[in-house]
């Protein structure tokens, strides 16, 4: 059986993600810039428990963005994002881990949050 998305990385150093994101399917519009020093910027992103019941509102914000790699309980690294503008969204109030997807060649993020299904929200690094 095929799957519809590469296998997830177990871990992927900071400089591997720095670029700039396009968002894909559900994501499209969606940009995100992963910057190096740990910044992370925003456009379109989408607000709280969201998508997975259908997409609501979006805003453009900043904050800092952080790789945190597999553990004994969680078998995939997530880019991690912590939104601080707007100062409206605290964690848990927007998307804020990503799957991480790396092969050298290619970097995709994507909502993995049920493993059984296809994960409509994907961004895919320009330029690669």
């Amino acid at each position: 059986m095929r799957r519809c998305v590469p296998v997830a990385a177990k871990c992927a150093a900071p400089g591997e993600l720095i670029g700039r994101y396009e968002g894909a399917h559900e994501a499209d519009g969606v940009r995100l810039t992963l910057p190096e020093g740990g910044a992370v910027r925003a456009e379109k992103w989408p607000t709280g428990d969201y998508h997975r019941a259908g997409l609501g509102g979006s805003f453009d914000g900043s904050g800092t963005w952080e790789a945190e790699q597999a553990t004994g309980s969680r078998d995939r690294a997530l880019l991690r994002s912590h939104f601080t503008a707007p100062a409206r969204f605290l964690q848990g109030d927007t998307l804020d881990g990503l799957t991480i997807r790396t092969d050298g060649s290619r970097t995709d993020l994507y909502d993995d949050f049920d493993p059984d299904v296809c994960p409509d929200f994907r961004l895919e690094r320009a330029g690669t």
